[in-house]
C-alpha cells in the first residue's frame, strides 16, 4: 500500500494486487499487504508518537525531515503546488501503477494535525470531496452499501452503524485513512470512491464530547448530549467500548389557519409544540487477530428511548369557540443488538462467518385530549400500541483469489418477526373507556429468507476494474392475528459495478443493480394517526419493491479544487411503496406498479488558499432529483410522495494559519415533495438553515471548545394540508396552512482525550 520512490522525502503509491509486497517498517513494525487492506501486527508496538502513526514515511539521506504541517496542506490539497513533492497526493504521477486500474491512496494521520480531530468520524468528514454514503434500508446484511469500511471489514450491526462506529474511535488510534475506488476494497454495490479506516491502538486511550444546546425561547436547555469512549488492546485483541446520549430538546409555537375552498378563513388556532428526546446507548467492540490469517470480530450495543411530546391548539374561532385541543405522545423503545464475525482459511481460500441478532420493542401511547370552556368538559381518544420485533441473520462467505481476480461465494440466511397489539378507546367526560373496533391493526407477521449470491472482482483491463455479482433470494411471509396471510416470493439480484481509471487525476465509474428493497412490516397492519385525524387501512397483500438502478459518474483532480465528483443515477422501480386506495374511502400502505426516479449529484471541496488566504476551504454538495409515477387515485402523473427533490449544503472553513482557532459557517436547503393520500395532499416548506461558528482546537491539554449559532432563515416552517370531501382532485373540503416559529439556536462542544 506504500512503497518507496527514489528522489522523493516522502513516499506515497499504492501497491498493485501483482506485487504483493510484504515488508515490516522499522519504525511502525507493522507488515502491510494489499490482500488484506490494513496494517497486520507482527510484534508488539511501540507506544504511539506522532513519528509512529506517519506509517512508512522515511527520510532519504541528504534530506530533512518534510515539514509535517506542510505535509497535511499537501496531502489534502490545500496548498496548491509547482513540484511533484508538493503536489496533492492523487496528483503524483507513478509508472509503476500502469498495471492496476488504481489503488487505495494513502492519507497519514498526520496530515489532519491542523484540523485536531477528536474522533475518526470527524477525519472522515474532512475528507476532501467525499461524503459517507447513507445506507438505504436493505435486506439483510450482504448487501450493505456504506462506502466506509473499518480495518477492512465493512460495519454488520444496524443499531450501531458506521457513523456510531467511527464515531466511537479516538483519533490518537487512526494509523491512515485509505481512500480509492470501492472495487479496491472490494465492496460489491457501490461505484465511485470510498475509504478505510486502519486503526490500531496499545496504550489505554479515550475521547470525550459534551454537547449542550441553548434555545432563546420555549424549550428547557440541553444539558446531557455527550459521549465517552475508551480503546485498548492486550496480547491478539482490541477493544473499544463507548457511552452516549443523544439528547433533544425541540420546541415551536405559530398560528393554524383553515380557510375553505373559496378562500374563507373558518378557523384560526394558536399553538405551541414541545419535543423531549433522550436516547442512552452503550456499545462496545471486541477485535481478535491470531495467526495464520484467523481474525474476528464482536460488537454489541443496547438503547434505551424517552420520547413525549405534547402540542397544545387553542381554537380562537369557529364552533365552538374557546376549545383547547391537547395532543400528546409518549414512546419508550428498548433496543439491543449483538453481531459477530470470524475469517479463516478454508478449502483453498478464506471463509468468513457471520451473524447478528437484533430485538427491540416500543410501546406507543397516544392522546387527543379536547376541552370546551363553555361547558368545562373534556374528553379524549387514545390509542395504545406495543410492537415487538426481532431479527436473527447468517451469512457465510467463502471467498477465492487468483491471477485473473477474486471470486466469492456467500449465502444468508434471515428470519424476522414483528408483533404489535393495539387498542383505540375513547374517554368520556365521566371518564368512562369505550373501545374502537380497529380491524386489522393486531398482528404478527414473520418473515424467512434464503439468499445465494457469486460475486468477482479483478481487473479486466489494464486501467479498468470490474465486479459483477449474481443471485437470487427466496421469501415466506406470514402473517397471523385478525388476518391470515401466506405468501412466498423469489427475486432475482445483482449488480454489475466497472471503474476506469481514465488518466492519473480522472476517474469514472458506472454501475447497474438489480435490487430488492426492504418493507416495514408496521405497514401491513392497520394504525390511526389521530395528529391529522387519519387512518390507515390493512393490506396484507404487501410486497417488497424491486428496482433497476442505474448510475455514472466521474471523480478528478482540479488546480485549486481538491477534489470533485459528479454522478447522474436513475432508477426504473417496480412495486413501490406508497399510499394506494383501498374501497371507495380508504386508503392503506401499498404497491404502485411502476415509477422512475432520476437525479443528479455533486460533491466538491474548494481549495481558498490561492483565492483568498491560506488555511481557507469550502465544501458543497447539491443534489437534483426528481420523480414520477401515475397517481393511483387521480390517474395522473405526480411525484413520489415526500421524495427528496433538491438539496443544497455548502460549509465555509478557515484554519487560521498559526494558530489553534477556526471559524466558518454552512447552509443547508432541503425541499421535499409533496405527501399524498386517498383523501389528502400536503407540502412541507421551511427556509434555509445557516450556520455559523467559531472554534479552539486546543483551550488546555488537547480540549477542543466550539461554539454554533443556527437559524431558520425566515425563521418559519410551514405546512399546507388540503382535504378533499371524497377521493382528492375533487371538490375541496378544507385548507389547513400552518405556521411555525423556532428562533435562534446555540450549541457548544467541548471535546477532547485522554
Amino acid at each position: 500500500m506504500i512503497a518507496l520512490r527514489e528522489g522523493s522525502d516522502l513516499a506515497l503509491r499504492s501497491i498493485g494486487p501483482k506485487e504483493n509486497w510484504r515488508q515490516v517498517h522499522p519504525m511502525c513494525r507493522f507488515r502491510c499487504c494489499y490482500s488484506c487492506m490494513h496494517a497486520r501486527k507482527t510484534t508488539d508496538r511501540p507506544r504511539k508518537s506522532t513519528s509512529m502513526r506517519t506509517i512508512c514515511s522515511v527520510r532519504y539521506p541528504g534530506r530533512g525531515p518534510p515539514s509535517l504541517a506542510a505535509l497535511a496542506l499537501v496531502i489534502l490539497g490545500i496548498v496548491p503546488s509547482t513540484d511533484a513533492r508538493a503536489q496533492p497526493l492523487a496528483q503524483i504521477p507513478d509508472p509503476a501503477l500502469s498495471d492496476v486500474a488504481s489503488s487505495p491512496e494513502i492519507i497519514s494521520a498526520d496530515a489532519f494535525d491542523q484540523y485536531s480531530p477528536q474522533t475518526a468520524l470527524d477525519a472522515v468528514e474532512l475528507i476532501p470531496g467525499f461524503n459517507i454514503r447513507e445506507v438505504e434500508t436493505r435486506r439483510g446484511i450482504g448487501t450493505n452499501e456504506t462506502n466506509v469500511l473499518i480495518n477492512g471489514r465493512r460495519v454488520t450491526g444496524k443499531l450501531d452503524d458506521v457513523v456510531a462506529t467511527l464515531r466511537r474511535i479516538p483519533f490518537e488510534d487512526v494509523i491512515r485513512i485509505e481512500i480509492g475506488d470501492a472495487a479496491d476494497f472490494n465492496i460489491v454495490g457501490v461505484a465511485g470512491d470510498a475509504v478505510n479506516i486502519v486503526t490500531g491502538t496499545n496504550d489505554l486511550s479515550g475521547q470525550f464530547s459534551w454537547n449542550p444546546v441553548f434555545r432563546i425561547r420555549r424549550t428547557d436547555p440541553v444539558l446531557l448530549d455527550g459521549s465517552v469512549s475508551l480503546s485498548g488492546s492486550s496480547g491478539p485483541f482490541e477493544y473499544t467500548f463507548g457511552f452516549e446520549n443523544t439528547s433533544l430538546r425541540d420546541g415551536a409555537a405559530g398560528p393554524e389557519l383553515v380557510f375553505l375552498a373559496d378562500g374563507s378563513l373558518v378557523d384560526r388556532r394558536d399553538e405551541v409544540f414541545e419535543l423531549d428526546l433522550d436516547r442512552p446507548r452503550i456499545s462496545g467492540n471486541l477485535r481478535y487477530e491470531g495467526s495464520n490469517s484467523h481474525e474476528g470480530n464482536v460488537s454489541f450495543a443496547a438503547a434505551r428511548s424517552y420520547f413525549d411530546f405534547e402540542e397544545v391548539s387553542f381554537r380562537l374561532t369557529g364552533d365552538p369557540m374557546e376549545q383547547t385541543r391537547t395532543l400528546a405522545q409518549r414512546q419508550r423503545e428498548r433496543s439491543w443488538e449483538v453481531s459477530a464475525d470470524y475469517q479463516f482459511p478454508f478449502i483453498g481460500g478464506t471463509l468468513k462467518l457471520i451473524g447478528v441478532r437484533r430485538e427491540e420493542s416500543l410501546p406507543v401511547t397516544t392522546s387527543v385530549t379536547t376541552e370546551i370552556a363553555a361547558t368545562q368538559s373534556a374528553s379524549a381518544t387514545v390509542f395504545t400500541e406495543d410492537r415487538q420485533e426481532r431479527q436473527t441473520t447468517f451469512r457465510a462467505e467463502q471467498r477465492f483469489g487468483g491471477k485473473s481476480g477474486n471470486w466469492l461465494i456467500a449465502g444468508e440466511y434471515g428470519f424476522n418477526r414483528f408483533r404489535n397489539d393495539t387498542l383505540l378507546e375513547f374517554v368520556g367526560p365521566d371518564g368512562d373507556r369505550t373501545e374502537i373496533p380497529l380491524s386489522g391493526s393486531d398482528g404478527t407477521i414473520e418473515e424467512e429468507r434464503v439468499e445465494a449470491t457469486l460475486s468477482y472482482s479483478g481487473q479486466v483491463a489494464r486501467d479498468v476494474a470490474l465486479q459483477a455479482t449474481a443471485g437470487g433470494e427466496v421469501s415466506w411471509i406470514e402473517q397471523t392475528g385478525n388476518t391470515l396471510s401466506n405468501r412466498r416470493f423469489f427475486r432475482p439480484k445483482g449488480v454489475v459495478t466497472v471503474n476506469w481509471q481514465a488518466s492519473e487525476d480522472l476517474k469514472v465509474f458506472a454501475e447497474v443493480e438489480r435490487r430488492i428493497g426492504q418493507i416495514e412490516f408496521i405497514d401491513f397492519l392497520a394504525s390511526v394517526n389521530l395528529t391529522d385525524d387519519q387512518q390507515n387501512l390493512a393490506n396484507p397483500d404487501l410486497r417488497p419493491p424491486q428496482s433497476w438502478d442505474f448510475e455514472i459518474g466521474a471523480t478528478k483532480q482540479f488546480s485549486g479544487i481538491t477534489r470533485s465528483t459528479v454522478r447522474i443515477f436513475a432508477r426504473d422501480i417496480s412495486d413501490l411503496v406508497d399510499r394506494i386506495p383501498v374501497g371507495d374511502l380508504g386508503d392503506a400502505i401499498g404497491n404502485i406498479e411502476s415509477a422512475w426516479l432520476y437525479g443528479v449529484e455533486w460533491d466538491s471541496t474548494l481549495d481558498l488558499s490561492g483565492i483568498l488566504t491560506r488555511g481557507m476551504r469550502l465544501d458543497a454538495r447539491i443534489q437534483l432529483q426528481e420523480s414520477e409515477l401515475e397517481d393511483p387515485v387521480t390517474g395522473r402523473e405526480r411525484r413520489i410522495s415526500n421524495n427528496l427533490r433538491h438539496l443544497v449544503d455548502i460549509g465555509f472553513r478557515h484554519d487560521v494559519s498559526g494558530s489553534n482557532w477556526v471559524w466558518g459557517g454552512n447552509l443547508e436547503y432541503v425541499r421535499r415533495a409533496a405527501d399524498f393520500r386517498f383523501d389528502e395532499f400536503s407540502v412541507f416548506r421551511q427556509g434555509a438553515v445557516g450556520s455559523v461558528f467559531v472554534e479552539h482546537k486546543d483551550v488546555f491539554a488537547g480540549i477542543g471548545i466550539k461554539a454554533t449559532v443556527e437559524q431558520s432563515l425566515g425563521d418559519f416552517q410551514q405546512v399546507d394540508r388540503t382535504r378533499f370531501v371524497a377521493r382528492r382532485g375533487r371538490e375541496i373540503d378544507f385548507i389547513e396552512r400552518r405556521e411555525r416559529n423556532k428562533g435562534l439556536i446555540f450549541r457548544f462542544s467541548v471535546s477532547g482525550t485522554f
